[in-house]
């Protein structure tokens, strides 16, 4: 099956093996997805070393929905077509693809914090609301990772900070966090 021009990079990865397992790093280090990249990014061509793998940034996320993105007790996930180890078909989608987000350009080494449960589910209604919510996660929790700008840095990885965005805030929103 032809996957964005890519077809042979697609076959030879294992799908049942991580991005940077011994089978797969090798097939992904180094390797340049042309299609992954804006043009217009000029850090679209930075690599980045992640798990010992050298990879190229993307521009490119998947809808992970509004605020909440997985659960890994009940391995949920929240009201985005993706989500991790998440399978959907396009059936789904129950009120028709004409009103859905599936794809949207992100921006390449962003700041992100990840690990942080929200407070709550309910969505944020404001930028103050998203800031205090992640406040409030990253110090309930000791392991909490805040990274800095390394964000859409890793097209082979399927984690939201890598391969998706949420829709909590609109696009181009400056948050200021630190």
């Amino acid at each position: 099956m032809p996957h964005l021009e890519a077809t042979g990079l697609y076959n030879s990865i294992n799908l049942q093996e991580s991005w940077s397992s011994s089978v797969n790093g090798p097939v992904v280090t180094g390797k340049r997805v042309p299609v992954f990249a804006c043009p217009t990014d000029s850090k679209a061509g930075q690599v980045r070393l992640a798990s010992g793998v050298k990879l190229f940034p993307t521009n490119y996320g998947f809808n992970f929905g509004t605020w909440f993105v997985f659960d890994p007790l009940s391995a949920g996930g929240g009201d985005g077509l993706f989500f991790p180890n998440s399978w959907l078909r396009m059936e789904t989608v129950t009120d028709g693809m004409s009103n859905t987000l599936l794809v949207a350009e992100v921006k390449s080494w962003q700041a992100y914090t990840r690990n942080v449960p929200p407070p709550t589910r309910a969505i944020p209604e404001n930028l103050s609301d998203v800031v205090t919510a992640v406040d409030v996660g990253v110090k309930d929790r000791i392991q909490a990772a805040t990274r800095d700008g390394t964000g859409h840095t890793e097209w082979a990885n399927g984690n939201s900070h890598h391969s998706g965005f949420t829709t909590t805030l609109t696009p181009n929103t400056n948050v200021a966090w630190t």
